[in-house]
């Protein structure tokens, strides 16, 4: 198989917190779905974390009425393990469950910069924060799918692949046109559960404060993708 082929069907989902995992597993598995290829999935470990708690005057409070703790680098990176292997047994399960071939593992720095650094020359990048509690529960009814679009020449794709994925996970889809600025707008200010936009739109600024998955449309893949809607 073609290398250049194989990478460009490839889905990224990149995050730095568990919390709402299976939710956006469940989300980026059914999107492997839709454009027919495999889901890669990328942990995010904080170098902020890892350099406050490097710092000697940190210390941490393991639950009320304990005393304070020295807290170092290590603890910081045992948690990662943990965490690492917590989303490694979420994405078999889910792999398992949509028949789609995932694989997970590790970069370090902080989600928008490392997000937008592995979409260079990728077909499709979930980008996910931290929610303030499972996505699943951020909204009342169906996940709301919100496709942003300018005149580039991904608005078409990104559109219809909005609209298939909204449809694959039992959603709503509208869209809105937008610029750059109106884009770094939706990010923070939108009621919706997803947003896919074109990757030409992301501001990396905005990118760092978005509050909700947020799926970035980029190169086509090399055979022309496929999206095919259920009926």
């Amino acid at each position: 198989m073609n290398p250049r082929h194989a990478a460009s069907r490839r889905v990224l989902a990149v995050l730095d917190d568990i919390a709402a995992g299976s939710t956006l597993l469940e989300w980026s598995g059914t999107l492997a779905q839709v454009v027919q290829g495999d889901l890669a999935i990328v942990y995010v470990e904080s170098t902020l974390a890892l350099r406050a708690a490097a710092l000697p005057i940190t210390q941490v409070l393991p639950h009320a009425g304990a005393e304070w703790a020295s807290f170092d680098a290590d603890d910081v990176e045992r948690g990662y393990r943990v965490q690492v292997a917590r989303l490694r047994a979420q994405a078999e399960r889910v792999a398992q469950r949509l028949a789609v071939r995932c694989s997970v593992r590790t970069a370090r720095g902080t989600l928008a910069p490392a997000a937008l650094e592995l979409a260079d020359g990728a077909a499709w990048v979930l980008v996910a924060p931290a929610l303030p509690r499972p996505a699943s529960s951020r909204f009342p009814g169906p996940p709301r799918v919100l496709a942003l679009l300018d005149h580039g020449p991904q608005a078409g794709r990104t559109r219809q692949l909005a609209a298939d994925w909204a449809h694959r996970i039992g959603g709503t889809f509208s869209e809105r046109p937008v610029d750059t600025q109106g884009a770094a707008a939706a990010l923070t200010e939108t009621r919706a559960d997803l947003i896919v936009m074109p990757l030409a739109l992301a501001d990396p600024d905005a990118l760092a404060r978005a509050r909700l998955p947020v799926l970035l449309v980029g190169v086509a893949p090399d055979n022309g993708e496929s999206a095919a809607t259920d009926s």
